[in-house]
């Protein structure tokens, strides 16, 4: 599944106190799957119609119907919209949103959303049916915006690309991470790298650093990445790390962006912090 053909879908962007309408259309044409959209963690004073949470808010919206959701972005910070029926969501009917406002340290540019997600090869309805009466299931793989490799980077089986971000020295760079996984709560760092967590969940709060960050399901942090680490290398792994003790996947040490000072990207050879 895909919102506009892309996972994630398009970002919607939109200033503090602006009328935000968007309109959905099903076109799941070929899985006949009704669906719906939820704007998460909008507050919907007065207007829980436009929620999006389907059979309490409003009924599924069947194939080929069109509706039209809006609210009023009364807070500003980043959070996401996704499915808000069966598991359509953790198959990625999903995008960003980044509601402009006051931020609580300063930056130059913005990355805005980047979603860690979990990813099999089969379909999330076929692994809830296994894991009924079979427990959690191993996942496949993890995605950082969309994309990965799957296998080694040494193997000539390896298929796809990385995600990759190019880094100018003494640029600060805004990251608005979101965990949109359905059975992993991630471990995000870079190679060498200080994050500045300047707020969590739509919450602006008093910045501090970290060289890890962990991230529960659903759960959205904005950082900010100074580059300025060139002298060490020309490349650097972006990590996303599912922590085994809740759930399993069988590319634990290979979810993996890059970073890159310089004009394209190329296999890191750094490693993590402890």
């Amino acid at each position: 599944m895909a919102v506009n053909r892309t996972i994630p879908g398009p970002t919607l962007f939109a200033d503090w106190g602006d009328t935000v309408t968007v309109h959905v259309t099903n076109s799941l044409s070929t899985s006949l799957n009704g669906t719906s959209m939820h704007w998460h963690v909008i507050r919907q004073n007065y207007i829980n119609q436009y929620d999006g949470v389907s059979s309490i808010a409003q009924c599924l919206l069947a194939v080929g119907e069109t509706v039209t959701y809006t609210w009023k972005a009364t807070q500003y910070g980043s959070t996401w919209y996704h499915s808000h029926w069966a598991l359509q969501a953790r198959q990625g009917n999903l995008g960003g949103i980044v509601i402009n406002g006051l931020a609580t340290a300063d930056y130059d540019e913005d990355l805005r959303k980047m979603f860690l997600n979990d990813w099999d090869h089969q379909t999330v309805d076929e692994l809830y049916s296994s894991a009924e009466t079979n427990g959690p299931p191993t996942l496949d793989n993890g995605l950082i915006n969309g994309t990965n490799v799957f296998g080694d980077d040494d193997s000539s089986s390896q298929t796809s690309t990385r995600f990759n971000v190019s880094f100018e020295s003494g640029t600060s760079y805004r990251m608005r991470l979101a965990n949109a996984a359905v059975d992993t709560h991630w471990k995000f760092l870079i190679d060498n790298h200080t994050l500045t967590v300047i707020a969590t969940d739509l919450v602006p709060i008093e910045p501090y650093e970290t060289t890890v960050l962990n991230l529960a399901m659903s759960q959205r942090y904005d950082i900010i990445v100074t580059a300025g680490r060139a002298d060490v290398a020309d490349n650097f792994w972006m990590r996303s790390i599912p922590q085994a003790a809740c759930s399993d996947n069988d590319s634990t040490d290979n979810i993996k962006g890059i970073i890159y000072y310089g004009d394209s990207p190329s296999t890191p050879s750094t490693t993590a912090y402890d």
